[in-house]
């Protein structure tokens, strides 16, 4: 459990920088309570407003941690629209938000992603962000031409990530067809592990698709599928990486 933490430490980096960057510019702090995040009245905000033992990690992370001793599941207060299981495959329609119950088994926290919102992630090889000379570690500096996003259908946004904003609308409904890069469609599979511009999985029974890209063009590329796109302002600084679409599941 410990190690499995600590490698999805150090895929947040990215976030975290994004989240840092945002308490510099505007005072924000990381971890923020739903009153920073949510705004309303009535008795729906405030049940939101109080819930106890949840907050925010930014705008579109809901982490509710389990604090009542042998407990396997929890109730979390979620605003609305579409949620999605972070460390699962599950997702709740919260519809104009209200109290849910969710699984929160003893090697798994429960988090909560936004639809319509887009997490950077950094490559899962990486054990390190510290400089590092031994060979057979993993150092972020050895991959710091790659980028993962998991974008999560159900709305639209848009996310600056060093120099680049990301452009997500993940409106939808989900079509059928391979998604296309710069109006050119991807290979359904992918051959081998050196591969982009492919489809790595497709999985609609857990409602998540993984494509392996190439962001390497001369001019700004979108990639677009039936019911969504997500396009960089420019490519140069992360040439590759996977982009994660995760959708309600069937």
């Amino acid at each position: 459990v410990f190690a499995r933490y600590a490698r999805l430490h150090m895929q947040l980096l990215p976030l975290f920088r994004v989240l840092d960057r945002e308490y510099r510019e505007g005072g924000l702090p990381m971890m923020r309570h739903t009153i920073l995040v949510e705004s309303g009245s009535g008795a729906a905000w405030e049940e939101l407003r109080d819930a106890p033992d949840q907050h925010f990690l930014g705008d579109d992370l809901l982490v509710a941690p389990v604090v009542e001793e042998g407990a396997l599941s929890r109730t979390v207060v979620l605003p609305a629209g579409r949620w999605y299981e972070l460390l699962g495959d599950g997702s709740i329609d919260a519809g104009s938000g209200g109290t849910f119950t969710v699984d929160a088994p003893l090697d798994s926290i429960p988090v909560l992603a936004r639809a319509g919102s887009i997490l950077p992630l950094g490559d899962p090889e990486v054990q390190t962000s510290y400089p590092e000379t031994n060979s057979e570690v993993v150092g972020s500096s050895d991959r710091a031409n790659r980028l993962n996003l998991v974008v999560f259908l159900g709305g639209s946004s848009d996310l600056v990530v060093g120099e680049r904003t990301w452009s997500f609308d993940g409106t939808g409904p989900l079509g059928e067809g391979l998604p296309r890069l710069d109006g050119d469609e991807l290979a359904p599979t992918c051959a081998d592990d050196g591969e982009t511009n492919c489809m790595e999985l497709n999985d609609p029974e857990r409602g998540v698709q993984i494509l392996r890209v190439n962001w390497n063009y001369d001019d700004n590329p979108i990639l677009q599928g039936a019911g969504w796109s997500l396009a960089p302002s420019y490519t140069d600084e992360y040439p590759s990486g996977t982009v994660t679409l995760r959708y309600p599941e069937s």
